[in-house]
Order: C-alpha cells, then structure tokens, then sequence
C-alpha cells in the first residue's frame, strides 16, 4: 500500500472515531465508559470474525502469519487497547474527558521518540508536521479543557494516568507497526481487537466491576443502538487504523490517528450545536498545516 492511502486511511480512522464517540455518548453516560469499551472490543471483534469467515473462502488471509507477528498483535492490542483505554478511562475519572483527551493527545510525541531508534527514520518535514499536528490537536483540546480545577493529589494521579494512557497507546501502535506491514489489515484488526476484549475482561474481572461491566450486554436496545457506532468506528475505524500502520511509519501514524478532536469539532457543531471559537480554528489550522507536511514528505 502507498504512504498517500496510508495517511488517507489514518484520517478515515479518527473521523470514524469522531463520529462514534459522539453517538456513543448516551450509551457512556447509562452504562459508564469502561463497560462500553467492553462492549464495542466484543461486538467489533465479533464483525471482524464473520468478515474473516467470509473472506476465507475466496482467500487465505492468514497466509502472511507467523508466530512473533501473532504474539506481537496480541501484545499490541493489550497493552494499546486494553491497558491504554483503561488508563484513558482512569483519566477521564480523575480530570475529566477533555483533560483526558488532551493528555492523551501526547501519544505521537513518545512515538517521535521510538522512531529515534526505529529502522525508518523520518524526513525533517514529516517531524516538523508531525509535531504541527500534535500543538494543533492540543491546542484546540486545552481550549475546550479551560476552566477545570482539581485537587493537587487527583490531579497528580490524573496526570500519571493520562501520560500512562497515552504511552500505551504508542507502544500498541510501535509494537503493531512490523506485522501490519506484513500482514493483511482485516487479520491484525482481529488479532488485536479481540486481545483487547479478553484484555479488557481480564481488568473487569481483577477489579471487581465485571458484573456491572456485563450489564451492557444484558440491554437490547443499547444492543440495538450500539450496531451502528461499534460498525463504524470500531469495526471500520480499527480497520482503517490497521491499514495506515501498515503503510505509514509509526509516528506518522499516530499524529494523523491523534486528529480526532479535530473531527469532533464540526460534529459538535452540528449535532450538538457548540459554538465554534477563533482559537480553535486556529488549532485546526495548524493541524492541518502539519497533515499537509506529512503528506507531502
């Protein structure tokens, strides 16, 4: 796959990403973030199984799979989806969505550090537009995260949880980087959607709320209500994630992937009917200055 469709997949998958978050707000607020997280790993896994069913007849799509790529795209979506969502939702406890969305923003910087020493070194413009995208994205999330105060001791845990969120979140995507190269997109999506779900299970489990985290799958009509956001922005929006890491070096991808609260702009203008601020504009602007340096590199 060519850099261009790899840059054009990574957008895709933040849009997508956008575009769930949103309509998945009310199915947040009734059953709470974790449990939802659950949720949407389980029933996406369960779209990317039938897919490789039915796929399976026409090609051998796990013609590309060994061992090492195996264990590293169940270590890929442990540590990036299991671990790094619930240290996200841990954040989120602490400080709130918009400080953790601003923490989290942080991801492609520790990925800007792996390519350091990663075998495909980025050009001068692809890190000067990566780091475009990541002031442009923290930009506009600061703006939208003024105005909240906690205590010193939260704030600290909220800060070590959200920097731990998006650290994991990096490493899922370096660790994922090699085999999703290699491998076809639809079975490193599988691999590491449903090591995310058992993962996520596993933290249910270990901290007691299992049961509670359980009570999503027992409401048909958030059932009904979740088909459409788990399908586009975990079935589609993982999909498209797997395809830009295989064509895009890790830290470009995860600068494109960080773009989400972009998206969410205009979305919340328009479902929501948020005002749109000078400086967020601003943001935007600089994002996308960065998103057109790294596609030009």
């Amino acid at each position: 796959m060519s850099f261009a469709v790899g840059v054009i997949a990574a957008l895709g998958s933040s849009c997508l990403w956008a575009w769930s978050s949103t309509r998945f707000q009310p199915i947040v607020a009734k059953h709470g973030a974790l449990a939802c997280n659950m949720f949407k790993a389980t029933l996406g896994t369960a779209f990317f199984v039938v897919a490789l069913a039915i796929l399976a007849g026409f090609t051998d799509v796990l013609h590309d799979l060994d061992a090492r790529s195996t264990w590293a795209l169940v270590a890929s979506g442990v540590i990036g989806m299991s671990l790094g969502d619930w240290a996200y939702f841990a954040t989120i406890q602490r400080l709130g969505v918009r400080q953790a969305t601003l923490l989290h923003g942080t991801a492609p910087l520790f990925l800007l550090g792996f390519d350091r020493f990663g075998e495909e070194a980025l050009g001068t413009g692809q890190i000067v537009g990566l780091i475009l995208v990541v002031l442009g994205v923290l930009g506009v999330t600061l703006r939208r995260a003024e105005g909240t105060t906690e205590r010193p001791a939260r704030f600290r845990t909220g800060l070590m949880f959200g920097l731990l969120a998006a650290l994991a979140q990096a490493l899922g995507v370096q660790i994922a980087s090699e085999p999703a190269h290699a491998c076809d997109p639809l079975t490193v999506s599988t691999l590491r959607l449903g090591s995310a779900s058992i993962g996520l299970f596993f933290l249910g489990a270990v901290g007691g709320r299992l049961r509670t985290m359980l009570s999503v799958f027992r409401d048909s009509a958030t059932r009904i209500r979740a088909i459409e956001p788990v399908f586009l922005g975990t079935f589609l929006g993982v999909l498209t994630m797997s395809i830009a890491m295989g064509a895009t070096p890790p830290a470009v991808a995860g600068a494109l992937m960080s773009t989400t609260p972009i998206f969410v702009i205009p979305m919340s203008w328009w479902l929501l009917g948020e005002p749109v601020r000078g400086s967020t504009l601003f943001g935007t602007c600089v994002a996308a200055l960065g998103v057109a340096l790294i596609s030009a590199a």
